[in-house]
């Protein structure tokens, strides 16, 4: 998986695997500054998945002048051997960080009388 965010933001990555795991799913930064926030409180955040089913990745921030983009891989695996044995499955997310704007914020005044 693959995506770009601005520096300022992160991005919430629900599991939904096709099968069973044993075990909770172990996340981690492989490569870059950005970092992980496990928040139960967050926007969109559900409650009811097991835990290590989602996890927030979160932007690092650029220094001024800095657009970039700037990478960070991060990575997700989990035990999908429901017995003694352990056979792990990894994907991995690459998350590209800019610092420019995404749109120009047109937000128009209340309507007033022409002069």
């Amino acid at each position: 998986m693959e995506g770009t965010i601005g520096d300022e933001q992160m991005v919430l990555i629900t599991l939904k695997p096709d099968g069973p795991i044993d075990g909770v799913p172990a996340w981690r930064v492989v490569t870059g500054n950005s970092t992980l926030l496990a928040d139960p409180a967050g926007p969109g955040w559900n409650p009811t998945l097991p835990n290590g089913y989602q996890m927030y990745l979160v932007s690092e921030t650029l220094p001024p002048g800095e657009v970039g983009p700037v990478d960070t891989i991060y990575e997700v695996s989990a035990d999908v051997d429901m017995g003694a044995g352990v056979q792990t499955l990894t994907e991995e997310m690459t998350v590209h960080v800019i610092n420019m704007a995404g749109t120009l914020g047109l937000t128009p005044s209340q309507p007033v009388p022409k002069p």
